[in-house]
């Protein structure tokens, strides 16, 4: 898909997901058992943002939230209120996350 869409979630079992996000309507869960999520998030995302990974690595850009909070098994991210809120699982994968640029 190279067209923007409204999801409220996505599911894949061994694909990887390469995502441009610009910000949740309100509760959106990202699922990937066996494959990597690249996702690229708007800098004026409103949202709070949970990560979940169990046997691969969190990579976050340091422009992407104002806020980081990390504990074992999960690493929680706020822009603004943190009104909306996305969730992005992986048993296996890797979650990377960088700042969207909005420039054509």
């Amino acid at each position: 898909m190279t067209e923007g869409a409204v999801v409220s979630g996505l599911t894949t079992d061994d694909r990887d997901l390469e995502l441009a996000i610009q910000g949740p309507d309100d509760q959106v869960t990202i699922q990937c058992d066996d494959g990597t999520v690249e996702a690229a998030l708007a800098t004026t995302l409103d949202a709070t943002v949970e990560i979940h990974s169990g046997n691969g690595s969190v990579r976050i850009d340091e422009r992407v939230f104002e806020a980081v909070e990390t504990t074992d098994e999960t690493t929680r991210g706020t822009n603004g209120g943190g009104s909306g809120r996305l969730t992005i699982r992986t048993d296996d994968g890797d979650v990377q996350l960088s700042p969207l640029s909005m420039e054509g």
